[in-house]
């Protein structure tokens, strides 16, 4: 009788049963899986997790990897990973066009605490099958008005070539103000484990890589100028650069959006467009300026 009772213990809880058995609890069964840790059964209640604002989330301490909660805010189940809730509900293929709504907490990727609103559209401008694109710049808590729209709401944030941590440009402030690394060689391609599209919207979503972006200005999209380029599908606009010595450049003048794909030695791929030059052409930047970059999804 004391090595059952050491087997299993039955504890009644209002009207409930939990179970331990082996290390297992069960509630609403005495013989929880043996897969589960937990196992919870009813055919009459739901599984109730916290409840809470975005603004509760964000003041969350130290959130821990695979954290979770229900947000009343964005009306999601949130996971918190690499750095950020995320809303974990899955958008089959045929949905992309949906805006989707995500935390971003200041931290080795982020340079803000903020919710955005991306919006989205589902097309085949990067020539290799149809994907889901954000339709403004990674960071950016609005679309741009225009293609030569100055505001730092439509500019978004900025990285250097194949580093996780982004970039806020306001007039003169920079966020964070680290030291700013240059230069520096980057001889393969960004890293997965450091993109930021990966990191700050989830599973699935990525750079583009640099065939990708040069497909955009072909035919049949036909993107021969700045003006053009906004008018496309992605709303792409001149949000400028950053650099080490001057700060935020070219505002208004150019964009430029890094690709996955490496240059080699010191330099790093990147897109860009401004209406000097005719439109949509791509070229190797040193590594060390800071980019725009726009997030695309394979699924």
């Amino acid at each position: 009788m004391k090595n059952i009772r050491r087997k299993l213990t039955l504890v009644i809880i209002l009207m409930g049963v939990t179970t331990t058995v082996f290390g297992q609890w069960g509630f609403g069964t005495i013989l929880p899986n043996a897969a589960a840790v937990v196992d919870v059964y009813s055919t009459t209640r739901g599984f109730l997790l916290p409840r809470m604002t975005d603004a509760q989330m964000a003041a969350i301490p130290s959130p821990a990897e695979g954290l979770m909660v229900y947000n009343i805010t964005q009306h999601c189940l949130a996971v918190y990973s690499s750095g950020a809730f995320t809303c974990a509900y899955y958008t089959p293929p045929g949905t992309c066009g949906s805006p989707i709504s995500v935390i971003h907490n200041a931290g080795p990727v982020a340079p803000a605490t903020i919710t955005i609103t991306y919006g989205t559209v589902s097309t085949g401008v990067g020539g290799t099958g149809v994907k889901c694109w954000i339709t403004q710049n990674l960071g950016a808590t609005q679309q741009a008005s225009s293609y030569t729209d100055f505001s730092d709401a439509s500019a978004g944030w900025y990285w250097q070539f194949n580093r996780m941590q982004g970039f806020s440009m306001s007039g003169t402030t920079r966020t964070p103000s680290t030291a700013w690394l240059t230069p520096y060689a980057t001889p393969s391609d960004w890293a997965p484990a450091n993109d930021p599209c990966t990191l700050l919207l989830g599973a699935g979503w990525r750079l583009p890589t640099l065939q990708e972006w040069d497909n955009t200005h072909l035919a049949p999209n036909n993107w021969t100028s700045a003006a053009l380029a906004y008018a496309g599908v992605l709303k792409l606009h001149e949000a400028g650069s950053l650099d080490y010595n001057t700060g935020l450049l070219t505002r208004s003048g150019a964009g430029y959006w890094w690709s996955s794909t490496t240059a080699g030695g010191s330099s790093g791929n990147t897109v860009w467009e401004t209406g000097s030059v005719g439109g949509p052409s791509s070229y190797s930047w040193y590594s060390s300026y800071g980019f725009s970059v726009r997030c695309l999804r394979d699924y």
